[in-house]
């Protein structure tokens, strides 16, 4: 019984996870390969309800992208692959195993519920926003002060003023802005900060994050995107 409630709520947030991609980047192309990962997920949900029917809709996502291409197997062991699959397989035990013995499942305890929930929440706050009590409103000291690279040089303020030159081009009007809550960063989601500003009158916005004695950082200006690390 207890698989069968870790089958469910592990699909649960591995479609709640899909949804936020599709959500935060938008969708990709319409394609077979898209209609099978819907068909993944749409099962994993509907598993909660129907354990057997969600197992079968979740397979046959797998079946549809074997049949698009036979050298997909090749890429089934990969983890974002493989849970799904696993998580399906699962469903379909149980269901066989529930059935067989004309039992249903134990409710899950009101605690289960209550940090699931709190779970989900803190998920969607870092894919629609984070409140000022949860995501620093300012840079940290380990990203306060002047970088600098081959043709970069970025200064950052305490007060999130972010002034500099990339490539000869001066930034005007920048600001550094906390971009994930302590829950991101142990989720390993986002980056710390965002940069939003103006780069030779161009809009610019990008990412930073620390990674050792440097700084990372992905810039997107006139539809390009310049990647870089710059040490102090």
């Amino acid at each position: 019984m207890a698989a069968c409630w870790a089958a469910r709520i592990a699909g649960l947030l591995f479609a709640l996870l899909f949804l936020a991609f599709l959500i935060g980047e938008g969708p990709p192309p319409w394609s077979p390969y898209m209609l099978g990962w819907l068909a993944i997920n749409l099962g994993l949900l509907v598993a909660w309800k129907w354990e057997g029917l969600g197992g079968v809709i979740t397979l046959a996502g797998y079946l549809l992208f074997f049949l698009v291409d036979r050298q997909f197997l090749a890429y089934l062991w990969r983890p974002l692959t493989a849970v799904p699959a696993v998580l399906a397989a699962v469903h379909v035990l149980c269901w066989f195993e529930l059935g067989r013995r004309n039992r249903r499942p134990h409710p899950l305890p009101q605690a289960v519920w209550i940090v699931l929930g709190v779970f989900v929440l803190l998920s969607a706050n870092e894919v629609f926003g984070n409140p000022p009590l949860m995501t620093p409103a300012r840079p940290s000291a380990a990203v306060v002060g002047t970088w600098h690279s081959a043709d970069v040089v970025l200064s950052v303020a305490a007060d999130g003023h972010l002034a500099g030159t990339i490539a000869g081009k001066r930034l005007t009007g920048a600001r550094v802005i906390g971009n994930r809550s302590w829950f991101g960063r142990v989720m390993h989601w986002r980056t710390d900060y965002s940069v939003k500003g103006r780069l030779e009158g161009e809009p610019v916005r990008g990412w930073l994050s620390i990674a050792g004695p440097a700084l990372k950082a992905d810039l997107i200006s006139s539809g390009k995107m310049r990647s870089f690390e710059v040490v102090r």
